[in-house]
């Protein structure tokens, strides 16, 4: 049913969308009319046409076309939210937000399409076919997005913080999904030095951001406090970036800040190092070109190469699925291990978390080496007997 309503009388219960500029729609009420009426509830509260409600208050108008549909508070706040995704004019960070909500009202509505009374039914061998669908597959089907869509934008709005989600709101940042997502990942006290590297400049994205907040805050030793010594035996697992992977973003930035085969290089290991030292130097394949740069620029010469032959293999990779990792080794000046202390090149142990390395490493170059002076760079565990330099120690 559709009836002229006074402005005054209709009650707008949620704002989510910033009012855009409203003349171009004034021009076309004021010269055709009112093509489409709002849309309101029994007690007149706004379902739809908020934009429209508000050039015919500019243009002065006292009484506005509604439809009015008799339905209940969350019925009417689901058909407000289904319309305005429709028109696709938020954000990605508003759309979450507002999918977000949806998420809320329909499981309330429908109790039973939530994930846990579903395993619950699963569980006491219910069998019984839902009335309704998934929060994800109805959505779809009334917005055109795609349930793995609308999933992503939810974890967006449901993960970031309410601080950074209003730091960000008025930026490009708040419409790049996929920076949007690896905030997501992040706990929100890192969310919120990130997002504060980007907004005032000095950081380009959130990869970039962490590195820069990491490497401000190296927990254990400083690199100009490792100046005050000098290294014979050096074990360094840099922090790879793939960026020949063909890939957006390569598989370790969502795990640890990479740095740049320039940033590495430029590392002062020089510095650091006695006349005649050995460095290990955990490599990759893809990059084994780029870690024999690596050497030459610490002022080592590449001699050989251990091989880590993990237990299981990854589902990362480029040509082959890769179940191993090279330790090149190499000196500077005259640097050769204890005869007896000497191990086989290949090394067979299981393979831990993303970029944890054998502990057996550590007692290979103990016994090719004994009694010189130990430097792990990018560390993750402590080692007695070791100096360690690194941010997840």
């Amino acid at each position: 049913m559709v009836k002229d309503i006074p402005i005054r009388d209709i009650k707008v219960v949620d704002k989510r969308r910033k009012l855009r500029d409203l003349t171009e729609l004034k021009n076309s009420i004021n010269s055709l009319g009112l093509i489409n009426p709002i849309t309101v509830t029994q007690d007149n509260c706004l379902i739809a046409g908020y934009h429209r409600l508000e050039a015919c208050k500019e243009l002065g108008w006292e009484t506005i076309p509604a439809q009015v549909i008799e339905t209940d508070e969350l019925t009417a706040e689901l058909i407000e939210i289904d319309e305005n995704l429709i028109r696709n004019e938020f954000t990605v960070l508003e759309r979450g937000e507002v999918l977000k909500r949806r998420k809320e009202i329909y499981e309330a509505m429908y109790p039973e399409t939530k994930r846990e009374a579903t395993l619950k039914q699963y569980r006491n061998e219910i069998i019984s076919e839902r009335s309704k669908p998934s929060f994800s597959d109805d959505t779809a089907s009334k917005t055109g997005y795609s349930p793995r869509t609308i999933q992503q934008e939810v974890q967006i709005a449901d993960k970031l913080d309410e601080n950074v989600k209003e730091k960000i709101r008025d930026t490009e940042l708040a419409n790049n999904k996929t920076e949007l997502l690896k905030l997501a990942r992040l706990d929100k006290e890192e969310q919120n030095k990130i997002v504060e590297k980007i907004i005032t400049g000095t950081a380009r994205n959130v990869n970039d951001a962490r590195k820069k907040i990491v490497f401000e805050e190296i927990k254990h030793v400083s690199m100009e406090e490792l100046k005050n010594n000098k290294y014979s035996v050096i074990l360094c697992d840099p922090p790879w970036c793939y960026d020949n992977s063909g890939y957006d973003t390569g598989v370790p930035d969502f795990h640890y800040p990479t740095m740049s085969i320039e940033e590495i290089i430029n590392l002062p290991v020089k510095d650091i190092t006695t006349e005649n030292a050995i460095l290990f130097l955990w490599a990759t394949n893809p990059l084994l070109k780029e870690a024999l740069r690596v050497i030459e620029a610490w002022g080592f010469e590449y001699k050989t190469n251990m091989v880590w032959i993990k237990d299981k293999f990854t589902y990362y990779g480029f040509y082959c699925y890769g179940k191993h990792e090279l330790l090149l080794i190499a000196t500077k000046g005259s640097m050769l291990p204890q005869r007896e202390g000497m191990a086989e090149s290949v090394i067979e142990a299981k393979r831990g978390e993303h970029s944890e390395k054998p502990e057996i490493v550590y007692s290979i170059i103990e016994n090719m080496f004994p009694g010189f002076t130990y430097l792990e760079l990018f560390s993750r565990n402590e080692r007695e007997g070791w100096y360690q330099w690194g941010n997840e120690i």
